[in-house]
């Protein structure tokens, strides 16, 4: 029986056993779905023991399998305590990271992991800057981002970790009644789709009104001031209480995945490491 095994097999297997799915696990892994069930073969041969077998609820742990996950998931555990020791003897972890995101997706989604990162790194310093998207892009090309929160977009040409998806949706006060639109600043995607919505919907937009983020569209919104164009789950509860009422609603818009994007010429290991901590 041959019991040496690439550690990187038991990591695929540990993401595996959480995940229960193999195609969350390459996403979280970063790899390949055929690199993931090439490693479980190779580990299940090299023990000689079925890990996982396949139900209605995804990959299920065998019994030997729970054993071999609960003792591989201490072993992880003591060896990624050993490599941030390492990586602070070395000094790896200093510097700083600076993130592009707008500020109400900055509270949803990367809070959490910067707060956590940043207990266990208290020497990289983090910026936060809001931008718009075309304006971000441009700063990851050029190295002035580490990474950059936003809307997918099939014309960036950077690897982009999806966290969350939602929809857009037109939206003004149940009181109002003017036909201003109330737009997100040039350069945002939100302005792109309302310039789809203008060409395909053939509305007169004559009457506008710009504004720098979401959370002041929806703020004159409420206040009777026009329609705006925002993420859906920025007025869900403005929606549910009937402070705002939804518009268009037969014209469809397009289900979007928030994530973030990164430059791999340009990751530092403060990125890389980051980029754990957001899986």
């Amino acid at each position: 029986m041959e019991f040496v095994t690439n550690l990187d097999n038991y990591n695929i297997f540990y993401e595996v056993a959480k995940c229960k799915n193999i195609t969350k696990a390459s996403e979280r892994l970063f790899i390949s779905q055929p690199a993931v069930s090439q490693a479980i073969k190779k580990l299940e041969e090299n023990l000689q023991v079925s890990l996982f077998v396949r139900s209605k609820k995804g990959m299920e742990l065998t019994s030997i399998g729970i054993k071999i996950f609960e003792m591989v998931e201490i072993a992880l555990k003591k060896l990624s305590e050993v490599e941030h020791l390492i990586d602070e003897e070395k000094g790896l972890l200093t510097g700083e990271l600076v993130f592009g995101a707008g500020s109400s997706i900055t509270r949803e989604v990367l809070c959490e992991p910067i707060a956590a990162f940043s207990l266990d790194y208290p020497l990289v310093e983090i910026k936060i800057i809001e931008e718009v998207q075309s304006k971000m892009t441009q700063m990851l090309s050029n190295g002035k981002l580490n990474f950059m929160l936003t809307q997918h977009n099939e014309n960036i040409d950077f690897p982009f970790v999806p966290l969350f998806q939602t929809d857009y949706c037109f939206v003004k006060s149940a009181k109002c009644e003017i036909d201003k639109f109330i737009l997100i600043t040039e350069g945002s995607y939100a302005n792109l789709l309302f310039k789809k919505f203008i060409e395909e919907y053939g509305v007169d937009n004559s009457k506008q009104m710009e504004v720098a983020g979401y959370k002041t569209a929806i703020k004159l919104s409420e206040l009777d001031a026009g329609i705006t164009l925002v993420p859906r789950y920025m007025v869900e509860t403005q929606l549910k209480e009937g402070l705002l009422i939804e518009m268009f609603e037969d014209y469809e818009l397009p289900k979007i995945s928030f994530g973030i994007y990164y430059n791999p010429q340009i990751l530092t290991p403060a990125s890389k490491v980051f980029l754990e901590y957001v899986k």
